[in-house]
């Protein structure tokens, strides 16, 4: 019996046949990965269109140089030879010409004689819109009422 055992062929061992893994499991996928490169592409052109500035407001043609005088009234200083000049006060000695900007700080200041003084000669380059006044000044060092306030547009 043991001979009959022994000649019959030993049945083959196989090792188990793993079959290779499905598409898409044991790694990364790509999906996420496209799906979070396309929300961030969404995300960045919402905000490029709701933070972006709005355009510049058209020019308006009608705004010309005689508007603006209409505008500035006697306040528009215009040219070289653009001055600023007030009416004579008979108490005063001196006259303290004072000019602000649209902020109310002091641009310039100067103590004349005259009644008149070139924008130019008072004015920093930077200066193109505030308002003066003059102080007229007595012999005594009194300073009399002021003028009123009145606003300029340099041009």
């Amino acid at each position: 019996m043991s001979d009959e055992n022994e000649s019959a062929p030993a049945p083959e061992r196989r090792d188990p046949v793993t079959p290779p893994p499905a598409r898409g499991s044991g790694g990364i996928t790509r999906w996420p990965l496209i799906a979070a490169a396309a929300l961030l592409v969404a995300g960045a052109t919402a905000l490029y269109f709701i933070m972006r500035p709005p355009p510049p407001a058209p020019v308006d043609p009608a705004l010309t140089a005689a508007r603006i005088r209409a505008l500035a009234g006697n306040g528009l200083l215009e040219g070289p030879d653009a001055k600023f000049s007030w009416s004579r006060e008979p108490r005063a000695d001196v006259y303290r010409i004072e000019v602000y900007d649209a902020s109310s700080r002091l641009l310039a200041a100067a103590v004349l004689r005259d009644t008149s003084i070139a924008a130019s000669a008072l004015l920093p380059d930077s200066a193109h819109a505030g308002v003066w006044r003059v102080v007229p000044v007595s012999k005594g060092g009194t300073e009399l009422p002021p003028t009123p306030s009145t606003k300029f547009v340099r041009l």
